[in-house]
């Protein structure tokens, strides 16, 4: 449950999924380690897209009252593991903007998981594992030319 009362659903955002009950991220269904403030971070600034979400509050989502440590620092690390696990770039964001001297924003469209979510996939979503295999083919046929001209040369020579 989320803190509105509903049933928390794996949200799902370009090739990831995020799944709040079981803490776990996936990138086209592979599971992505992250520390667990890690984990909560991604939770907190997903499970608000679109709004600015506080350092302070960041913080105070991450440690209890009795930690001391260079929050600043830790927020920073945190915030770069996230965009590591992402494949983000802070210069030019898909998923985490930050917001100077305000925050960090959610700015990718989130999907909630389950059976009426499946309408609102995104084409490029679908079309990952398509273009795979075309990418296969592709590698497969410049080998079996290449294997080709390697005899041809040697045939001749």
């Amino acid at each position: 449950m989320n803190p509105n009362g509903r049933k928390t659903d794996a949200l799902r955002f370009g090739i990831f999924e995020l799944d709040p009950t079981g803490c776990e991220l996936r990138k086209s269904g592979v599971l992505i380690k992250l520390q667990s403030q890690q984990l909560q971070l991604l939770m907190l600034l997903a499970g608000r897209p679109g709004e600015v979400v506080s350092r302070d509050e960041i913080r105070r989502a991450l440690w209890d009252s009795q930690t001391f440590v260079d929050f600043d620092q830790s927020i920073n690390f945190c915030v770069n593991k996230v965009r590591e696990a992402l494949g983000d770039n802070p210069q030019s964001p898909q998923y985490i903007e930050t917001v100077p001297r305000k925050g960090y924003r959610f700015i990718a469209p989130i999907f909630e998981s389950g059976p009426s979510a499946e309408a609102e996939t995104p084409p490029i979503v679908q079309a990952v594992p398509a273009a795979r295999g075309w990418l296969l083919i592709g590698v497969a046929a410049a080998l079996l030319i290449a294997i080709a001209l390697a005899a041809v040369t040697s045939a001749l020579r």
